[in-house]
């Protein structure tokens, strides 16, 4: 399997990927919660200000590029992967698993 190291930046010209966007403050929200972490604690840990984090918890993510979600949530502990595979079919699909 090819690994390649991605700009985060550049994900965010894949459509599909932005759809699932929602679903990443939510685990965000989570993520912070399982490790006890105040909205402070998580903000200086993903370098944004507290109520930054708060509307993130608020499912309020518009600020921010899906990018910059990738990257809060490997710097929270996850692995992100994304995989490229041939379609069975004319046209690929887009799916998002969180684990």
């Amino acid at each position: 399997m090819l690994s390649l190291s991605v700009n985060t930046s550049a994900l965010d010209f894949y459509p599909e990927l932005v759809s699932q966007a929602p679903e990443f403050p939510q685990h965000l929200a989570r993520l912070r919660k399982e490790r006890n972490l105040t909205q402070t604690q998580a903000g200086k840990i993903l370098g944004i200000s507290q109520p930054h984090v708060s509307a993130l918890a608020r499912n309020r993510a518009g600020n921010f590029s899906v990018g910059r979600l990738l990257d809060f949530l490997t710097a929270l502990g996850q692995n992100v992967e994304i995989i490229l595979k041939p379609a069975h079919k004319e046209q690929g699909e887009m799916s998002v698993v969180l684990v």
